[in-house]
């Protein structure tokens, strides 16, 4: 777990039900309401569904935030504040705006800032924030920061089916806790992961989708845990995964190639419904 709990065993698993339960309420009661007032989009199968549910994972990192009096766990819950609204007005813009970090280059030439180019810099920004002052010189503090805003864009590029961008959560926070955390970290870390646990039962029944809201809090606040709560090879080794994802994701199709490998499709189709 990281090191000696920063709860007590007991605490901690309440706390992480709590955070299930929050989670829980919170995405189904977000789900109608957005959808009562016309906040939806199409989904792949073209299922009109309420989006930006996602925005109900600022309950359960809150309460982390909350019960966790440190200071790694409290930036990471108010870059997630930040990117949550941040995705929020992106997703109010058009589903067919740019797509790819090129894209959103090209529209900047022609004189206009999309909404996925504001991201990435307010991801940016938030992550050189987060990691300031937090020690090892400039080296460690471009990586933290880096870490920070590519895994807010890399839960949003995976975010294209069902499940898929909560399965990766699950499992890049099962490595987090693997990775020798810091304990309030580590805790934080197992709170949020039966948040996203009853996130992705949601998700994969097709009520709403997370929206650039959504995955961009989730993957903000696991990057920042990462980055200022895990040892500096960890930082480093999960700043080199997060920017191959990024480049591959920028070089071709994610989508394509969780097709190719038979395992990745069967993880990926798992759970979801034909």
């Amino acid at each position: 777990m990281g090191g000696s709990a920063a709860l007590a065993p007991p605490a901690l698993l309440l706390a992480a039900a709590a955070a299930a339960v929050l989670e829980a309420g919170a995405a189904w009661g977000l789900g109608r309401l957005l959808g009562r007032r016309g906040h939806v989009r199409a989904n792949y199968r073209g299922r009109v569904l309420p989006t930006s549910a996602g925005l109900s994972f600022l309950l359960p990192s809150g309460l982390a935030a909350l019960l966790l009096p440190d200071p790694a766990v409290r930036r990471a819950w108010l870059v997630t504040l930040v990117m949550a609204l941040v995705g929020l007005y992106d997703d109010t813009r058009s589903a067919a705006e740019a797509r790819g970090l090129r894209g959103h280059l090209r529209e900047l030439l022609r004189g206009r800032l999309t909404g996925g180019l504001l991201k990435a810099l307010a991801g940016l920004a938030a992550g050189a924030w987060a990691a300031w002052g937090w020690g090892g010189g400039w080296p460690a503090w471009l990586a933290r920061t880096l870490v920070v805003a590519l895994a807010a864009n890399v839960v949003n590029v995976l975010d294209l089916r069902p499940g898929r961008a909560g399965k990766a959560l699950l499992a890049a926070l099962a490595l987090l806790e693997a990775a020798g955390l810091s304990p309030a970290a580590a805790a934080a870390g197992w709170i949020s992961l039966a948040a996203v646990a009853a996130w992705l039962g949601f998700d994969l029944r097709e009520r709403a989708m997370l929206g650039d809201a959504g995955a961009n809090a989730m993957g903000i606040w696991t990057g920042t845990l990462l980055a200022l709560g895990g040892p500096a090879g960890a930082v480093w080794t999960g700043l080199a995964l997060l920017a191959a994802l990024q480049a591959a994701a920028e070089l071709t199709s994610l989508s394509l190639w969780i097709e190719r490998w038979r395992i990745l499709r069967f993880l990926d189709q798992l759970g979801r419904r034909s």
